[in-house]
């Protein structure tokens, strides 16, 4: 922030996903409107939106941050110790039934030997199309 110019009311930048205002030394603020969607579960609990800035005639300016609505990003746990083809397939379908039609999923299975049964051709069966999906294999999951 020391080598950002002295000389700007104000500054606007992106490509950084989270929406922050930074200021300079000579109060100058610096915002990162971020993203308006999540793009990666490292986002699941931010705020997505834009910043609307009003510029009157005197060059005096105010801004404030507008909240969109986001898709869900759920994780889901598959943590039975063994699972068949169809036993994965119905507690898939149970959870996928209780959530948002436009949620993005992250399975992730606890037992990493039931990972060849959790692929792309059973998912893509039961999944809504409206739903996004991504397979993981289980480390503890920040909540």
């Amino acid at each position: 922030m020391d080598d950002m110019p002295g000389n700007y009311d104000l500054i606007l930048s992106g490509h950084i996903h989270r929406a922050q205002v930074l200021w300079t030394q000579n109060k100058t603020p610096v915002i990162y409107p971020g993203s308006i969607e999540r793009t990666a579960f490292a986002e699941k609990n931010e705020e997505k939106g834009f910043y609307e800035i009003n510029i009157n005639t005197q060059r005096e300016y105010s801004f404030r941050f507008i909240k969109l609505n986001t898709r869900p990003m759920i994780d889901i746990l598959l943590e039975k110790e063994s699972y068949t083809l169809n036993t994965l397939k119905n507690e898939i379908l149970l959870f996928v039934n209780e959530i948002h039609p436009d949620s993005i999923i992250r399975f992730k299975m606890k037992n990493s030997t039931n990972l060849p049964l959790l692929n792309v051709k059973l998912l893509d069966n039961i999944i809504p199309p409206t739903m996004n999906y991504q397979i993981s294999g289980f480390r503890e999951m920040n909540v």
